[in-house]
């Protein structure tokens, strides 16, 4: 595992503000996550899981990582939207496999809440995933604004 160097405890601290995490349990297991997120490189050898089940593997380790109690069930269930949370999540994975822009995978998941708690942090790891994928580096800026 890639030890965190200085840009990224700043990105840490910077998206554990902006979330308004401040619990030491909290941002210790979102280090924890941030951590496997960055570490992450997809298997290409042959007979390897598609991308969008290598990525959707790592998203739900990230979502129990980072709300261990509150997503160990995985999707929130409000009344009347069963399937809604979890076909949200299978979309945003199979965007990874068609290559869809980063900022547009990040705005996708910001927007359909799949998880019951840590939604924003965990965006934010995705986005982080989505550009290392596009482009081989780990990003150590904010994910765009929606327009």
């Amino acid at each position: 595992m890639t030890e965190l160097n200085n840009h990224d405890i700043a990105v840490i601290c910077a998206c554990c503000s902006r979330r308004e995490v401040n619990g030491k349990r909290q941002i210790e297991h979102f280090t924890k996550a941030y951590r496997l997120a960055k570490n992450f490189s997809p298997s290409k050898e042959v007979g390897a899981l598609p991308i969008e089940e290598q990525v959707k593997e790592l998203i739900l380790k990230l979502a129990i990582t980072i709300e261990p109690k509150a997503n160990k069930t995985y999707f929130r269930h409000p009344k009347g939207e069963e399937l809604s949370a979890e076909h949200s999540f299978e979309h945003i994975c199979w965007m990874f496999s068609v290559m869809f822009k980063p900022q547009e995978i990040y705005w996708e998941f910001k927007n359909s809440l799949p998880f019951c708690d840590g939604n924003g942090r965990l965006a934010e790891l995705v986005w982080r995933v989505a550009v290392k994928l596009e482009t081989n580096n780990w990003p150590y800026n904010l994910p765009p604004k929606e327009k």
